[in-house]
Formats: structure tokens, C-alpha cells, sequence
């Protein structure tokens, strides 16, 4: 086991290009407290995609339209998304976010409005 990025303790979006893993079994490590981090695949280095994400799996955070990756044993469970699909940081404070489980929430900002 050898991850190439630490998922961060914070939200941050990171933009990653050029990259190779050689003898690598993941690309990032989401165990806390890693696992906050958004990753921009700006060339497809690691999504396979451009313009893809990848981030750590928290379960509420999934899309139609990202793969679920790695495993919890494994300490790398993450999210592998298309460039259609908008990833931000949302912070909920109020009501606990556990009770928004298996639940849309509209959330609207300046660049539009989506349900997650």
C-alpha cells in the first residue's frame, strides 16, 4: 500500500496534471484524517478523464455519474466523477448531516442550482 496523495484534513481543491503512479495500488488515501481533499484531473492523469474529480466516498456524497473506488479496508474509498458532474465544498451545519442521509438537498449558489 502506497498512496500517492494524502486526501488533506481540510477542503481544498488540488489541480493535478502529468501524473504516473508506478507501483501504486491507489492514487489517494481517504482514512481520516485524510479524505477531504478535491483532486482536478486537469489532463485525465487520474481519472482518466479531464476536467474529472476525485475525492474521498463519505457515502452522501455520491453521483449517477462518479465511480466508487478502493475500499475502507483499504484506507482509499473514494469517488472517481465525470467533468459534468460539479463538485464544491457544502458545509451543513444545522440539522446534523447524518439525518440527510438518502436525502436531495437543493443547494443554490451564484453559478446555479443542483440537487445532491
Amino acid at each position: 500500500y502506497n498512496p500517492v496523495m494524502h486526501g488533506g484534513a481540510r477542503v481544498i481543491t488540488v489541480k493535478v496534471s502529468g501524473l504516473s503512479f508506478v507501483s501504486s495500488l491507489s492514487q489517494i488515501m481517504t482514512a481520516a484524517p485524510a479524505g477531504y481533499a478535491i483532486f482536478k484531473d486537469l489532463d485525465g492523469t487520474l481519472t482518466g478523464e479531464a476536467g474529472g474529480h476525485m475525492l474521498g466516498d463519505w457515502g452522501f456524497n455520491r453521483h449517477p455519474a462518479c465511480k466508487i473506488l478502493g475500499s475502507v479496508d483499504g484506507r482509499d474509498l473514494r469517488l472517481s466523477c465525470t467533468p459534468e458532474v460539479l463538485i464544491r465544498r457544502v458545509e451543513v451545519g444545522s440539522p446534523d448531516p447524518a439525518w440527510l442521509a438518502e436525502q436531495a438537498l437543493k443547494v443554490s449558489s451564484l453559478y446555479g442550482t443542483a440537487f445532491v
